[in-house]
């Protein structure tokens, strides 16, 4: 059986073919918005997330740091929006900055619940 597959390409051959691949803008986005998607299916999605987080390691661990990344990015979306709104409206600029403090108290309060000795992310007890 003979192969298909060249050897090499010569810097010619890789050119011609960059200039026929797809162009990132002509490939179709098919990640449906969270406004495309109903209430139930947004549920059911995050649902299947853990889901199949939870098939790659045993224990609470792997969802505790997730839940802490995701926090941690409410908190940064909830804190940058409001800067990028406060000489538009102060109001609700501080409405998003006081959710963020908000998310702040909550990323506190999960790191201090324990899964045990090797809770790397629970800050260490002092008394």
């Amino acid at each position: 059986m003979t192969s298909s597959i060249p050897n090499s390409f010569s810097a010619d051959d890789l050119s011609k073919m960059l200039e026929s691949a797809p162009k990132e803008a002509d490939v179709p986005d098919t990640t449906p918005s969270d406004e495309e998607l109903s209430e139930l299916e947004m549920i059911e999605l995050a649902g299947k997330i853990c889901d199949d987080s939870g098939d790659l390691t045993e224990g609470p661990m792997l969802h505790k740091l997730i839940a802490l990344t995701i926090i941690k990015r409410l908190t940064y979306w909830h804190q940058k929006t409001g800067e990028l709104q406060w000489d538009e409206n102060s109001d609700l600029a501080s409405a998003w900055i006081r959710d963020a403090g908000k998310l702040q108290a909550a990323m506190q309060i999960l790191q201090s619940v324990s899964l045990g000795d090797e809770d790397f992310t629970c800050p260490e007890d002092e008394n």
